[in-house]
């Protein structure tokens, strides 16, 4: 069979109309028309549009979402300390505190500026008086 037929009318209604005299029926039939290079043209262009468009949308969504993220995370943080707090019904802090050495007890007291006891500890040697003579059972002078 010819590759084309027809082509002698110029008119594209004619051309039809000799197609349907000459036809034994008209089916409907789905086959790959090829496309025109000015329509190729015109979908490159759409195409490169389409694509320049859905890379600045992935973009803004994507610093939106971090944006969001963001925002829940400072929440979450929050969320998380209140807890803490609640939970342990205190709360952790690093502030001056004031120590002091109890020799009689042999202990070390931290205070802070409140003058609240925060940490107690056993006193460590190099902390305590050296003694060169035992506490206990001194002489006064007023006894025989």
């Amino acid at each position: 069979m010819e590759k084309f037929l027809g082509q002698e009318y110029q008119n594209l209604q004619e051309r039809e109309q000799f197609l349907k005299d000459n036809a034994t029926t008209v089916e409907s039939i789905g086959y790959s028309k090829p496309i025109k290079p000015d329509e190729i043209e015109k979908l490159k262009e759409t195409l490169a549009d389409a694509t320049i468009k859905k890379e600045e949308a992935e973009q803004a969504k994507k610093d939106e979402t971090q944006r969001w993220n963001e925002e829940i995370k400072g929440y979450k943080t929050t969320i998380r300390d209140a807890a803490d707090k609640l939970k342990s019904k205190s709360e952790y802090v690093n502030e001056p505190c004031y120590k002091i050495v109890d020799e009689k007890a042999r202990q070390v007291g931290y205070y802070n500026k409140e003058g609240m006891l925060v940490y107690q500890r056993t006193a460590r040697q190099d902390e305590l008086q050296p003694r060169l003579f035992p506490i206990g059972g001194q002489r006064t002078g007023t006894d025989n």
